[in-house]
């Protein structure tokens, strides 16, 4: 399994990555006490409400108004639709692995996202597992489907398919 343990507290670790990426800090155990449920996942309802007593809004892309596009009815698909758009996002994907049931996983996206180390790419794929490095963004990468597609499957190696099904524009 591709999980370390952290598949039930992603969103929560999403929400703390996405505020970071903001400029802001919040703490890891006052984020998990209000939002982690006894069991199963949480519902990314409690993430949206829970950021909104921290001042972060949390804009749902498939909502009318709150990108000039609606990247899920955008040519190319959501994946190369959401690396062409700026902004921080709480990304959620759909992780497939054969014989197994879908599992849900949340990603950050920030567009703007700019490293010494890595002078041609521009923006970041965060996941919460320690041990997967910062994904950087190149040209490339927002230039077809395909490419865009690459970017979040090889967050996942062993995965048959990786599909962006959600995303939250996140702005303070």
């Amino acid at each position: 399994q591709y999980s370390n343990g952290n598949q039930r507290s992603c969103a929560q670790d999403g929400l703390i990555n996405g505020a970071k990426q903001l400029g802001l800090t919040i703490v890891k155990k006052h984020v998990y006490n209000a939002t982690l449920p006894p069991k199963g996942d949480t519902k990314v309802e409690t993430i949206v409400n829970y950021a909104g007593s921290l001042g972060i809004q949390m804009l749902d892309v498939k909502c009318p108004g709150t990108l000039d596009t609606l990247i899920f009815q955008e040519k190319g698909g959501p994946a190369l639709a959401l690396l062409n758009q700026e902004g921080v996002f709480f990304v959620e994907l759909l992780v497939e692995l054969g014989g197994q049931p879908s599992d849900r996983h949340v990603v950050v996206y920030n567009s703007a996202y700019t490293s010494p180390e890595h002078p041609r790419c521009r923006g970041v794929i965060i996941d919460n597992d320690a041990d997967t490095p910062l994904k950087h963004i190149e040209p490339k990468d927002r230039g077809n489907k395909e490419d865009a597609r690459d970017v979040f499957d090889s967050l996942f190696p062993r995965a048959d398919r990786v599909r962006v099904v959600g995303a939250w524009l996140m702005r303070l």
